[in-house]
């Protein structure tokens, strides 16, 4: 069975469930039995002092099984998401072990209800065993089920999320208060009924003690004060003059749009250096550079400007590891794995041990390197275009690493977009439904972020018409992903982009533009993205923000300045047409600095 899950710790708990509904479904068989006229009295004696010890023991694993599960059915396949609609409520920073603690508090406030209130029901002690026992086995159940191999059902089950998510909290949440409300009747409760005045008091307590703690965590988050240190990047390409041959959209238009230094070459010491100068003054932290295993002459170039040279002149940077990379003309293919898409067999994580061994070599231990927490930050690029055993290969190539350098490396997986892939070896690759993480391989990394949002599926977000769309989208699925990263302590690194446009270098594809400039009046999309994807999701504590890109000028992303625009240009030529499709284009000097610096500035840092 091919389970996605956060904790390996979890394939224990789930089997104990399975055993433990087991075990209920006898005691219940044989308790109805004992508790007839004809029956066995001293059995059913028995049965209850079991009864005991075996709900405590239930109760306490289900609390260990939401510290480690992040409260979401443990055999679930992406299907539910982390945490209880109570732990998901807040999605601001917290220490991960106190959100971890933050669904057994509450009961553990229920149970302080039911001490104050326990002299009723004692006789309706064994009715609620019951009631508990029915909801385990129907927990139970509904896990087997979406754990299944059966893709059809848990397909249609993911159309349906909203309500899986539901009835899985209500069936976990009923065997917890069910459990308590037992246990405390019998072992603090006296032989009283309850009456409704008892009734009305103790919701009233209940309520209050609830209410209070939400007002706690109200105030916490209120409370939690600046932002500490903003860090923001930018992806930096070294691949020309390669890739001005490969399609460039400025090359088509009229007037062009091309870079103020004009078609350079990437081992330039004077264009780089003009390149870094840029950068500091637009707030630029630190360069991400895209690092190919199978294009020597990239790395190259990068190792020539960072190391040999040290050019950065106090910039810092990191590299971003191009994870496709580790598939090789003549490797085995698997029933589905297109070209963008990698399974990690055993020959291809050696290759990745080997590539990270050598980053570690030549760039992790440099002073300027970027690090978090002491720990050298390495990028994985298309993450989620990974499939089959990736948290374990992952752990393998870190502790690679560590045995080979004595580095212990801050992964910030590619995981952040619409659909996520996952792979079934009787049915191949399958996409999970929207917003939904393959849990696997989050639980590989650090932190998650997305390197481009764009979807070119989604002709809903294409043209002036559509970038409204695509902003409220984006920032829809960042709220979703925070707060998966949040559940289960993993950082959050939003991405923002200036537009998107890859007709020349894609033209068979026919893709849509994301234009830079939209509406009436004309807004920047940059400017926009910075402040509805950037913003609001930074982590207050360890705020990082990603731009993509400094100069990828291929896909037109590009922020690097480009020459100045003129007050004469000529109208586009007709045959512009196609790549922009019809959307504004002109050139922008370095207004997407300018930009970048301003934002900088209105965030206090």
């Amino acid at each position: 069975m091919d389970l996605s899950l956060v904790h390996g710790e979890a394939h224990f708990l789930f089997v104990f469930e399975l055993c433990a509904a087991s075990l209920l479904a006898l005691f219940l068989a044989v308790a109805r039995i004992a508790s007839h006229p004809r029956g066995v009295g001293s059995l059913w004696s028995d049965l209850t002092v079991f009864s005991k010890v075996f709900f405590c023991l239930v109760l306490f694993l289900y609390f260990y099984s939401q510290w480690l599960s992040g409260g979401r059915p443990l055999a679930a396949v992406g299907l539910a998401m982390p945490g209880s609609l109570v732990t998901r409520s807040f999605a601001m920073d917290m220490p991960f072990w106190l959100r971890r603690c933050g669904e057994p508090a509450l009961w553990l406030l229920f149970l302080c209800t039911q001490v104050a209130h326990a002299d009723s029901h004692l006789r309706s002690a064994g009715r609620l065993y019951r009631a508990a026992g029915l909801s385990l086995l129907l927990l139970v159940g509904a896990e087997t089920l979406i754990a299944s191999e059966l893709w059809s059902v848990r397909w249609a089950l993911q159309q349906h999320r909203g309500l899986v998510e539901l009835v899985h909290f209500l069936l976990g949440q009923c065997v917890v208060i069910v459990l308590i409300a037992a246990l405390s009747a019998e072992l603090l409760g006296g032989r009283k009924e309850r009456t409704p005045r008892k009734v009305a008091g103790s919701v009233a307590v209940g309520t209050g003690l609830f209410a209070g703690a939400v007002a706690l965590v109200a105030i916490a988050y209120v409370r939690q004060g600046p932002l500490q240190a903003l860090l923001v990047g930018a992806h930096y390409y070294s691949w020309f003059p390669e890739n001005w041959r490969g399609g460039v959209i400025g090359q088509k238009l009229t007037p062009p749009i091309l870079p103020a230094l004009g078609e350079y070459h990437s081992d330039s010491a004077a264009v780089f250096d003009q390149h870094v100068r840029w950068a500091k003054d637009a707030g630029l932290d630190f360069f991400v550079f895209d690092w190919w295993p199978r294009r020597p002459e990239i790395g190259a170039r990068v190792y020539s400007h960072v190391v040999r040279r040290n050019a950065l002149a106090g910039m810092q940077f990191a590299v971003l590891y191009e994870s496709l990379d580790v598939k090789e003309p003549g490797d085995r293919t698997f029933v589905g794995e297109e070209a963008n898409v990698a399974y990690l067999t055993e020959e291809r994580i050696e290759r990745m041990k080997k590539h990270w061994e050598y980053l570690a070599r030549h760039y992790f231990k440099r002073e300027n390197y970027l690090k978090i927490d002491g720990k050298p930050v390495l990028f994985i690029y298309a993450s989620r275009h990974l499939v089959g055993p990736v948290a374990a290969a992952m752990a393998e190539a870190r502790k690679h690493v560590f045995e080979k350098s004595g580095l212990s490396l801050y992964l910030i997986g590619d995981e952040i977009f619409f659909n996520t892939l996952t792979f079934s070896r009787d049915h191949g690759l399958l996409l999970l439904a929207e917003e939904l993480p393959n849990w696997d391989r989050l639980s590989a990394f650090d932190a998650i972020t997305t390197y481009n949002p764009y979807d070119a599926s989604r002709d809903l977000h294409g043209g002036s018409a559509g970038a409204e769309q695509f902003l409220t989208d984006v920032s829809r699925l960042y709220a979703a992903y925070r707060a998966y990263a949040s559940s289960v302590g993993l950082h959050f690194i939003p991405g923002v982009l200036p537009g998107y446009n890859d007709r020349a270098i894609r033209p068979d594809e026919d893709h849509f533009v994301v234009p830079r400039d939209f509406g009436d009046p004309k807004k920047s999309f940059f400017s926009e993205s910075l402040r509805r994807w950037g913003a609001p999701f930074l982590d207050r504590k360890r705020p990082m923000l990603t731009v993509t890109s400094w100069n990828e000028w291929n896909e037109g992303t590009q922020i690097e300045p480009s020459m100045e625009p003129s007050s004469d240009a000529p109208d586009p030529r007709e045959e512009g047409e196609f790549f922009t499709q019809g959307e504004p284009h002109h050139p922008y000097g370095t207004s997407y600095l300018k930009q970048l610096r301003a934002s900088r500035i209105a965030l206090g840092r």
